[in-house]
């Protein structure tokens, strides 16, 4: 690696020696983020095989029939639904679409004692049939969570991703477009760190087709801050509630990030996604902890970390943040889980 490119690019110590694809995808989880996630997926033709895998139920079967033959539609994609662990032998790509989601002022304590016993019990018979795969973990408390999968599963740590905060890097993005009025492909800004109210945005790197925004504005995301930016950071992850009282899940847009993510790794792009890996080792953290932050993503899963030049605030925001998760100690009746 260059030197330019080791000053920006932090490499992955665990990565998996790359393998052929068959392009086979399980999706775990026939409730609404599993079977639009399945749909993303048969939509943009990026299987040749779809397992959509869930416990016996009427549910299963209606959800199956109902995609299953609108696939005559799409390019030669075979989609089976199954309560059979072993009929998703050969996944490329496992996805982990299913758990509680939360509600309006509910703790990450109480989701996580409700979410944590699904990875428990669905990880390990998932490995028993499948060698060598990517996850991708969208139940929440996501860093947790996937943190957790990564240590059931016994993969290199740069197979397993979460959703971490790519959904509020996208609505800050999209927000901060409309204020200043430009397209929101012109904005890059990311959100980083711990998820929900507790994410970090990071102010200092946000730029406008390549102009930063702090040289124009000394004070933003900062106390002063006459315009208020980080109102905009605290809408972004309000939504959640928003889409939560009003419809239950934000199924479409995982579903569009889901489909995303499966392209980037059959594709090998090397797109810079904001997911949850594996932060040990990287922005001096030296914790065994799951957090969000920009990746390279591959073939091979996170191949890259992306090194942000942090101010002086959100690198502190950002140990905190390793520090709190190393330390996380779930409500009465549930085991801590630590490693």
């Amino acid at each position: 690696m260059s030197h330019f490119k080791k000053n920006i690019l932090d490499s992955r110590q665990q990565l998996a020696p790359e393998r052929t694809l068959n392009r086979k995808i399980t999706v775990f989880g026939t409730d609404p983020v599993g079977m639009a996630c399945a749909h993303a997926i048969a939509n943009r033709g990026l299987a040749t095989e779809i397992c959509i895998l869930d416990k016996q139920s009427s549910t299963l079967t209606g959800e199956i029939l109902d995609i299953k033959f609108g696939a005559y539609f799409m390019d030669n994609i075979k989609i089976i639904g199954t309560y059979d662990f072993e009929k998703s032998m050969g996944s490329d790509i496992i996805i982990i679409a299913s758990g509680v989601t939360r509600l309006h002022g509910e703790s990450q304590a109480e989701l996580l004692e409700q979410n944590h016993e699904l990875i428990l019990k669905i990880v390990p018979k998932l490995m028993i049939y499948n060698n060598n795969p990517i996850l991708i973990v969208f139940t929440i408390p996501n860093n947790i969570l996937t943190h957790l999968a990564w240590k059931l599963s016994g993969l290199s740590s740069s197979r397993v991703i979460g959703l971490g905060n790519i959904l509020y890097t996208s609505r800050l993005n999209n927000m901060m477009a409309d204020r200043l009025g430009v397209s929101p492909s012109e904005v890059s800004t990311w959100v980083i760190g711990d998820t929900g109210s507790h994410s970090i945005p990071v102010w200092s790197c946000s730029n406008v087709a390549g102009v930063r925004l702090r040289d124009k504005y000394p004070k933003i995301g900062k106390e002063g801050d006459g315009d208020n930016w980080n109102r905009l950071h605290r809408n972004a992850v309000e939504l959640d509630d928003t889409i939560s009282s009003s419809k239950g899940a934000a199924c479409w847009s995982k579903a569009i990030v889901c489909a995303t993510l499966v392209h980037d790794i059959l594709n090998n792009t090397r797109k810079i996604r904001n997911v949850s890996t594996l932060a040990k080792g990287h922005y001096g953290i030296k914790k065994n902890v799951f957090l969000s932050l920009p990746c390279v993503v591959s073939a091979e899963g996170v191949k890259h970390v992306l090194r942000l030049p942090l101010d002086v605030e959100e690198h502190h925001k950002l140990q905190k943040a390793a520090k709190e998760a190393d330390v996380f100690r779930p409500g009465s009746g549930l085991r801590q889980i630590r490693y």
